[in-house]
């Protein structure tokens, strides 16, 4: 889970970057493809954010504060 969650914070990175660098440069024919395939990256990665939180909810929501967990 954890190095999902690092290719996560690096795919927000570089999507930023290519947002910054090629999106605010709407004169590009591949523009609106380019942009249509950036919003259908961010709803994977926050489709599998909320994935990853309902899971370690539910294998959280049975410990007592202070526990190991484990």
């Amino acid at each position: 889970m954890l190095e999902a969650v690092e290719v996560i914070v690096s795919v927000i990175s570089r999507y930023y970057l290519i947002e910054r660098i090629y999106l605010t440069q709407s004169a590009s024919c591949s523009y609106g493809q380019l942009r249509e395939s950036m919003v259908q990256v961010y709803k994977e990665v926050l489709v599998f954010l909320c994935t990853a939180k309902k899971y370690i909810s539910q294998n959280t929501a049975g410990e007592q504060p202070g526990s190991l967990g484990g």
